[in-house]
């Protein structure tokens, strides 16, 4: 097992009141391995503001992480309505948030978006 991050851009976006970066890595197509190999681009969005190591852990980890799994849609509208975890949570424990869009939605197409039509 692998993982490539690439970063879309080195520039923060905004969405409500918490910046975040769009993230990208290359996730399996099939973790059966009926095709072996097969690749395609998940995106993720990562805010690391507040994560500021309040919250090490012995471990070495230097805070809790936050999940928040993407619903049906494009995972920016997620975040931009998700006070609590971003507006509350995160800076109370110190906490990096991950929000992982669902495929076949927004950025993360497993497949060209014509394979789609009839």
């Amino acid at each position: 097992a692998h993982l490539v991050i690439t970063v879309a851009s080195s520039d923060a976006k905004q969405a409500g009141s918490a910046e975040y970066l769009e993230l990208f890595y290359e996730q399996a197509l099939d973790h059966f391995e009926v095709l072996p190999g097969a690749r395609w681009t998940h995106r993720y969005l990562l805010g690391n503001s507040s994560w500021d190591g309040r919250g090490k852990l012995e471990n070495g980890c230097r805070g809790p992480i936050l999940l928040y799994a993407g619903n049906e849609g494009n995972i920016e509208g997620f975040w931009a309505g998700n006070g609590f975890m971003i507006e509350v949570l995160a800076p109370r424990w110190g906490a990096l948030l991950v929000f992982p869009e669902q495929r076949f939605y927004g950025k993360s197409q497993p497949f060209p978006t014509s394979s789609l039509t009839a």
